[in-house]
């Protein structure tokens, strides 16, 4: 019997904007993915998740608070452990010209 592999990829949650509205951007995606049929003997929803980026919605470089939020939200995965997820850093998420690599 063939086995598939789920990758899932998403991108542009924009944690440090959305927020502001109440809305827990990355964590309401990855409760929808995880609640995604399952074939028989897979794991729910995916593999592994490529997240393309842009954590923050803000044209200046993230702070400490914003990847904070990051960090709580990843924490709601329910069947997936943190290494399930590997990150791509979006242009909104770099540092700034001037300021050092984060």
């Amino acid at each position: 019997m063939a086995r598939s592999f789920r990758l899932w990829a998403l991108s542009d949650t924009h944690v440090g904007t959305e927020i502001k509205f109440g809305r827990r951007s990355l964590e309401e995606v990855i409760q929808h993915a995880e609640a995604w049929p399952s074939e028989p003997g897979g794991a729910d929803g995916f593999d592994i998740a490529i997240n393309l980026g842009d954590f923050s919605g803000s044209q200046l470089p993230p702070g400490d608070e914003e990847g904070e939020l990051v960090v709580s939200q990843y924490a709601t995965a329910r069947k997936h452990g943190r290494e399930h997820f590997y990150d791509v850093i979006g242009n909104h998420d770099a540092s700034g010209v001037d300021e050092p690599t984060q």
